[in-house]
């Protein structure tokens, strides 16, 4: 018989597998549930529990949180924790505004954990979905490994893996 530790580790799991398969029935659903994730979710647990579940990562400082894209095993979306429409929204602009896409580029650590190996700059990508080409009104910056390069290792997913090109100049923190 299991130990009892061993069971509430197989029932955290499957509640949050749960979770996460509701959080992409419902992003696909609706267009503004990712921002309801994030400000109705993600930030007040960080903000009450210190935890950022079920997002990854909830930064408050630079107002942003990261999500795990539970159909892809290195797929990550970093949104601000401000409303703002999209890419086009004039607020990016401000210079007090958070720098999303440096924000971004560092956490692709979480896309190399996943990878299991560190990725090559240009293994990496940062896209965004112009106005006429997304289904969610919330900036988002998906973050992902690109398809497999000459003598590298595949993505995991590769036959999914990002065709999207790198962004030149961008941070290299």
């Amino acid at each position: 018989m299991p130990s009892p530790t061993a069971m509430r580790a197989v029932a955290i799991s499957g509640v949050l597998l749960t979770g996460c398969t509701f959080i992409a029935r419902e992003v696909a659903r609706d267009p503004n549930s990712l921002w309801l994730i994030t400000h109705n979710v993600c930030v007040p647990d960080q903000r009450q529990f210190g935890n950022p579940s079920p997002c990854m990562k909830v930064d408050l400082a630079a107002g942003y949180v990261l999500l795990k894209d539970p159909n892809s095993p290195t797929h990550f979306v970093l949104t601000p924790t401000a409303r703002v429409a999209g890419i086009e929204d004039p607020a990016i602009l401000f210079p007090t505004a958070p720098n999303y896409w440096d924000q971004a580029w560092r956490a692709r650590r979480y896309v190399e954990e996943r990878a299991g190996r560190a990725l090559g700059r240009d293994e990496v990508s940062l896209a965004i979905n112009s106005i006429n080409g997304r289904t969610q009104n919330q900036l988002h910056i998906h973050i992902d490994c690109q398809a497999r390069r000459e003598g590298r290792a595949p993505c995991p997913r590769e036959r999914n893996c990002s065709i999207l090109g790198t962004i030149p100049g961008a941070a290299s923190g």
